[in-house]
């Protein structure tokens, strides 16, 4: 049965005796955002009554009148023979409207009004109780212009004195004229101490505040959007207006305590002319979330909580989520594991069958206000939650928003137990979530993590997705990199040569970048250096390096501060950018690779890093090429610890009897008899 129905809404803080108070309302339509609202107290008399946002997929915003201060409100959806006041404003608290913006300098407060004019994508309205804004609320940060209105009184005649702080221009107006301004592209620091203010003469009463920004988004994200002041009144010292420092009228919320059918007669009654509505309702509300940035709306866990309007114990609620999953009771969570618009069911039942359902859009999107005051994380329930889920119903649509969680958040264990989930759907991915499975096999044949065998299988999934049906020229570029990439990690962690020869001769080098085919060339040599073939790799990597080498070539000034610099970093346990300092200087000058400085340094990172079969390995490929005294004896050395650490004991004591023998002087001998003073003492 559908009829005409009304939200009963309960004011939060009665007690506050606010002027106006916002409530969010569940709409079982959205095109009821297009009809008017009006609002009435217990007492049957009429408040000023407006929307303030709406979108689809989201819960609507109302804003009324509470200053009758009554704890009850009734809230109608439809045109009315008495329609509420439409220049009612309300003048408490503070409105916020953002919207695009263009990223351009605003030097004058004339700049700044004709830009918000221009500007006509309106990103969102909140109702709040103070300007203390750090991100923006409504969306990712990029650029946009933000416009705060509101209302406070000033309690003396007097001078009053305000300063603006903000990210970039910042304008704040009272009563319509200018106030203080301060223009420009800028970080907000400089003006934390109030160095950008002035002074103006106001009568005691009420007056209204504007405020202006302008904000220019940076890519790097270290610059957040900043919106604050502070304000010098006459019988007062300097006050940043923060929550709970009631510089503005005071506002509350409300929140709907029922949703009730309302009998036709009663609804002729009110004088409003009322839609048909579903005896169902509900809302929902960001919880909780596990995102990576403040501006990635592609990838996430959110957990949205869904509560029913009409709570009875005799009936049972049944959510039904586009997931294919299910779960009763009135108020229910689910965890959504990527943003976008999804749809959700809603069944009532009682004793006598269904009682009614209803289906809506609700829009899954990261919490921006948590954005702006935490830290981003992966929630360990989320990510038990999302490994618990039976793989078959995580659609191919998910899991790339599942790999690119782990795979920032550097969760390996996660990324290894997915493995053949993701693997069986990847023939499902769209092109370019593609590029996710990249990204976690980097890092898994990385060393961060140091799962190189756990990075085959995702490279191997991206070469056989370019053999299949939906083969394109991306997934072509895509498995060519994964040859690679694949081949590159099977060399630096195994002696499978073969195996690694294997990728890289089935690579098509037209499809990749020029950097791409040079680092293919480059491989080559490494095969060569694997092989033993030190003059076949040798000249392989002269033939991929421009500059001449020499001791008075700028390649070797180079080549020393690259490695001081990741000296450097290794000093401090960033052993990431200490590899891309080397790495760097390898692609640049691959014929670096064989100069004993580069080679040992790299051999020093491996083994702090605690990538000991990687640093056993490549220690090996030195030995035909380290053979100068000094960089041979530091070989030796790390040689035989790496051995013994691996429980190699013979081949240890074999190496560390060369190091003794040949080079029973060098420095390296005399740790080595510091280290294992038994061992050589045996081989004497």
């Amino acid at each position: 049965m559908n009829a005409p129905a009304r939200f009963v809404i309960e004011v939060n803080q009665p007690e506050k005796k606010a002027r106006v108070a916002s409530v969010r309302v569940g709409l079982p339509d959205s095109r009821w955002a297009e009809l008017p609202v009006t609002v009435y107290d217990t007492t049957g008399k009429q408040v000023g009554a407006r929307w303030l946002w709406s979108a689809p997929g989201e819960v609507a915003t109302v804003v009324f009148d509470s200053s009758s201060e009554a704890k009850r409100y009734f809230l109608y959806v439809g045109s009315s023979t008495a329609p509420a006041d439409p220049n009612w404003t309300p003048e408490a608290g503070v409105a916020l409207e953002t919207r695009s913006g263009d990223g351009r300098n605003v030097n004058r407060i004339e700049e700044m009004l004709a830009a918000w004019k221009k500007s006509t994508m309106v990103l969102g309205r909140s109702l709040l109780p103070t300007i203390f804004e750090g991100g923006h609320r409504h969306g990712p940060q990029t650029n946009l212009f933000s416009y705060y209105q509101g209302w406070f009184d000033a309690p003396t005649a007097g001078k009053y004195e305000m300063a603006v702080i903000s990210t970039d221009a910042g304008f704040i107006l009272v009563d319509g004229k200018l106030v203080v301004e301060w223009p420009g592209k800028h970080a907000v620091w400089p003006g934390t101490r109030g160095q950008f203010r002035n002074a103006v003469d106001l009568e005691a009463g009420p007056h209204k505040l504007e405020y202006y920004n302008a904000y220019w988004y940076r890519p790097d994200g270290r610059t957040p959007l900043v919106c604050c002041m502070a304000v010098k009144t006459p019988t007062t010292g300097w006050v940043t207006v923060r929550p709970g420092s009631e510089f503005f009228r005071p506002m509350t919320t409300a929140h709907v305590a029922g949703y009730e059918l309302i009998p036709e007669g009663l609804a002729n009654s009110t004088g409003l002319i009322l839609p048909t509505a579903p005896n169902v309702g509900f809302e929902w509300e960001i919880a909780e979330q596990s995102v990576t940035a403040a501006d990635v709306t592609e990838s996430g866990f959110i957990l949205i909580k869904f509560r029913f309007y009409r709570e009875r114990p005799e009936w049972t609620c049944t959510w039904s989520f586009d997931d294919g999953t299910t779960v009763t009771g009135s108020r229910v969570e689910h965890l959504y594991l990527k943003p976008g618009v999804r749809q959700v069911k809603l069944t009532v039942t009682g004793a006598q069958g269904e009682i009614g359902s209803l289906s809506l859009p609700v829009n899954v999107r990261p919490n921006w206000t948590q954005l702006t005051t935490r830290k981003p994380e992966l929630t360990p329930v989320h990510r038990d939650a999302v490994l618990a889920r039976d793989p078959a119903t995580i659609s191919a649509a998910d899991w790339p928003s599942v790999v690119e969680l782990f795979t920032v958040f550097e969760d390996a264990d996660a990324l290894v137990k997915i493995t053949p989930a993701v693997t069986v759907k990847l023939s499902d991915f769209s092109d370019v979530d593609l590029v996710t499975i990249q990204r976690a096999a980097a890092y898994l044949g990385g060393g961060l993590a140091k799962r190189y065998a756990n990075a085959e299988p995702y490279y191997q999934a991206l070469i056989d997705r370019a053999a299949g049906e939906k083969a394109t020229a991306a997934t072509k570029t895509l498995a060519n990199q994964a040859r690679l990439q694949g081949a590159q990690v099977i060399l630096k962690s195994s002696n499978r040569v073969d195996d690694a020869r294997t990728r890289l001769n089935a690579i098509d080098p037209l499809t990749l970048m020029p950097e791409e085919r040079k680092a293919v060339e480059v491989m080559r040599g490494d095969l060569a250096l694997a092989a033993g073939d030190v003059a076949g790799a040798k000249k392989i990597y002269l033939a991929q390096t421009a500059e001449a080498t020499g001791a008075d070539a700028r390649s070797s000034i180079r080549r020393t501060a690259k490695i001081d610099q990741a000296a450097v970093y290794m000093e401090k346990k960033d052993f990431e950018s200490a590899e891309k300092t080397l790495d760097d200087l390898e692609k640049q000058s691959p014929i670096d690779k064989l100069a004993s400085d580069v080679a040992l340094t790299r051999l020093r990172l491996y083994q702090e890093r605690g990538e000991s079969v990687v640093a056993l390995i490549w220690a090996r490929r030195l030995l035909p090429v380290l053979t100068d005294s000094g960089a041979r004896s530091q070989l030796l050395f790390r040689l035989t610890d790496l051995a013994f650490t691996q429980g190699e004991r013979d081949s240890a004591r074999k190496t560390l009897k060369e190091l003794v023998e040949k080079y029973p002087y060098s420095e390296s001998t005399a740790q080595a008899k510091g280290k294992w003073p038994s061992e050589i003492e045996v081989k004497k």
